[in-house]
């Protein structure tokens, strides 16, 4: 079946065919020439991109130090903003305290903020304060017009440290002990203090009687532990004590080629004399560290200034920083209060730093690729970090080795970490492997919980530990017998020295491949180990040995009328005592003028090379310094200072020498490092 469909009028569709084609290319058209607007405008925010890129890069070429700028007002907006967020903290405290007053004056009350009056209108507090006056503290029935004590709530560090006017700067001052008992002496006052009740409070019945404030009081103590001393505070970091006063100086002499002497080494100045840190004058110096080829110096208040060189971030700041000349105070650890810093003191290390921190954390810096710093296998170079075991186990004592670090813990564990090549870990078994990234305990007689060790030092590649009822234990590298076992071998667990048995130690350090120790009294300082360089201070031996494997008397140092030791300081191939009358004493190589003595040249080296061909001028001038020597010797065979015999410069200093350039100080601490030493000292006027 077909249907036809009849079309009334041909000719309309047609047209209707014909509008529908043209509309259709019109918009067609439309549509091409939009795109080609839109591709031409973008061509044109091309262009005009391209040449203010241009522009910028031309800019930035041409102007000088734009980036350093740029760097500038990074941190200065990053210091704006901390101040700003000191200042709400600040403003919040302080309207915290305004309204606490307000509340004991009994001008605010604890009520809602509208309240219904008899007539049933509702009026604001602020309405009754203005109309009424000042409240009045409410009065117990039959208890006249005397105010009800009001319930003392629980106090918190925080509110005691809010309620304390003094200043924070005088408060961080304090030692922790002394701290602890202000918060603990404000609590007990602010929960002891008669205080009117205001509107709205319930009344206390009883008023706290002096026996409930005694239980109240034991038990703040038993909750409330004593606070440890640590670092520089703790007893036997040193047996001087951390020095006091404002009028110290950091003096300092040696090597300055890398700013470690915060000074310039492009400045010209005498290596004869000893050089004044002018940026810490007045800075209240605890403690000073040299480093390999870096400074660092601790106030009293926690805080650290660094200089040196920067290179191995082994002063923690940027890796653009290559080197820093002149005292900086460290920002990376500005939030730390600081109480000791360690760090390794031999160029041949890993240069990793390690800082203690009042509360018993560590932080560390540097860079280490033996697992020094105890970041774990993937952190070799870092700024400071918190180590995460000090965070669990506080610790009071830290000692950085070349490439190994050592941690006391407060119950007197002691925990090591890096290079084990040598058993300077004191880990019995090999299956830890030669590098240990994070802290393990040591094993063998120290790894008993009922052993506990007092005093720590780290050489290059060897480790010592005085424990409690003074045994000197030591392990590790023992090539040149700086062990003091009578042997050569290595030992991979803590070994006792037996001829130091039941002798009282009172400090106890490294070099690199020497050791020294000076008893309790001061009055005997031990060294053994390598003698290459006389710095044992034992003079040459007549056998030409070169190095001591059992324990030494100094004859210079010990047994000797009005001479106490109390420090002893050493690495690579020199070594420094300290008296209790503030003299230094130096011994061993003179390279760089580390022990304060100026330094051969290399032409006079080659004149007394000459002078033993036969050069006749050179011969009398060695002559004549020998004629000098023995009239020295033959003025006072006793005297250990002879400024005159070194005056043109030493390489070796064989027997301890006083250290001349600091005569004019009283020397409280000092520390050195391969190429230089630093000095805390004190004017003897002053």
């Amino acid at each position: 079946m077909s249907v036809s469909v009849w079309d009334p009028s041909p000719s309309s569709t047609a047209a209707w065919k014909l509008a529908f084609s043209l509309v259709t290319k019109s918009l067609r058209r439309q549509k091409l020439m939009r795109k080609q607007k839109m591709d031409t405008k973008t061509e044109v925010h091309r262009f005009i991109e391209r040449i203010v890129h241009e522009m910028v890069d031309r800019a930035v070429d041409t102007a000088a130090g734009h980036g350093a700028r740029m760097k500038l007002a990074g941190s200065l907006a990053q210091v704006t903003a901390k101040r700003r967020a000191v200042r709400r903290l600040r403003q919040h405290a302080l309207s915290r305290r305004t309204l606490r007053a307000q509340r004991r004056a009994g001008q605010l009350s604890a009520t809602a903020a509208q309240l219904s009056t008899a007539s049933g209108t509702l009026r604001s507090v602020q309405d009754l304060k203005r109309d009424l006056g000042p409240m009045r503290p409410l009065a117990r029935p039959g208890a006249g017009n005397q105010p009800v004590p009001r319930i003392a709530g629980p106090a918190t560090a925080a509110a005691s440290m809010l309620q304390d006017r003094r200043d924070p700067a005088e408060m961080m001052s304090l030692s922790p002990s002394q701290t602890m008992a202000s918060w603990q002496k404000t609590d007990l006052e602010s929960a002891m203090s008669p205080q009117s009740t205001v509107p709205g409070e319930v009344p206390a019945q009883m008023s706290m009687t002096s026996t409930e404030f005694q239980m109240f009081q034991s038990q703040s103590q038993s909750i409330q532990e004593e606070p440890h001393e640590r670092g520089v505070w703790y007893p036997g970091y040193s047996m001087a004590g951390p020095p006091a006063g404002s009028s110290l100086l950091i003096v300092c002499f040696g090597d300055a080629k890398r700013g470690q002497l915060g000074v310039d080494h492009r400045v010209r100045f005498s290596k004869e004399v000893a050089l004044v840190v002018e940026e810490l004058r007045g800075q209240e110096p605890v403690q000073i560290e040299a480093a390999g080829v870096a400074s660092f110096v601790v106030g009293s208040k926690g805080q650290v200034w660094a200089f040196g060189s920067n290179r191995s971030m082994e002063l923690g700041g940027r890796k653009e920083v290559a080197q820093i000349s002149s005292a900086q105070r460290m920002k990376s650890v500005r939030g730390v209060h600081v109480v000791q810093v360690s760090s390794a003191n031999s160029t041949s290390g890993q240069c990793h730093t390690l800082v203690l921190g009042a509360n018993g954390e560590v932080h560390t810096f540097g860079a280490s690729n033996c697992g020094a710093l105890g970041q774990g296998p993937d952190v070799r170079q870092s700024a400071p970090l918190l180590l995460r075991f000090s965070a669990q186990v506080p610790v009071k004592l830290v000692a950085a080795g070349a490439r190994h670090s050592l941690m006391l813990t407060d119950t007197g564990r002691l925990f090591a970490m890096g290079d084990n090549t040598h058993g300077q870990l004191g880990l019995e078994s090999r299956l830890h492997g030669s590098f240990i990234d994070a802290p393990r305990s040591v094993e063998g007689p120290l790894g008993d919980e009922e052993v506990q060790v007092k005093l720590i030092a780290a050489g290059d590649n060897f480790t010592m530990a005085v424990t409690e009822d003074d045994q000197l234990y030591t392990w590790g590298a023992n090539a040149n017998g700086q062990l003091g076992l009578g042997k050569l071998q290595d030992q991979m667990v803590p070994q006792l020295v037996p001829q130091l048995s039941g002798l009282s130690i009172g400090t106890i350090c490294c070099g690199a491949c020497h050791s020294l120790a000076i008893t309790s009294d001061g009055a005997k300082v031990w060294a053994w180990g390598s003698n290459v360089h006389g710095q044992l201070g034992v003079g040459t031996d007549n056998s030409n040995e070169a190095q001591r494997v059992r324990p030494s008397l100094i004859p210079a140092l010990s047994n000797r009328r009005g001479m106490v030791a109390c420090q002893v300081t050493a690495a690579s191939n020199h070594s420094l005592a300290l008296t209790t009358t503030g003299e230094v004493y130096a011994f061993g190589l003179n390279s760089h003028g580390q022990l304060g003595f100026p330094t051969k040249s290399n032409d006079q080296v080659v004149k007394e090379e000459k002078g033993a061909q036969g050069d006749p001028l050179t011969q009398h001038q060695m002559l004549h310094q020998q004629a000098l020597r023995d009239r020295a010797k033959a003025r006072n065979k006793v005297e250990i200072d002879q400024p005159k015999l070194y005056e043109n410069g030493v390489e070796k200093l064989w027997l301890p020498v006083r250290v001349v350039s600091l005569s004019q100080y009283r020397v409280r601490a000092v520390t050195t490092g391969d190429m230089h030493t630093l000095t805390i000292a004190q004017h003897y006027h002053s």
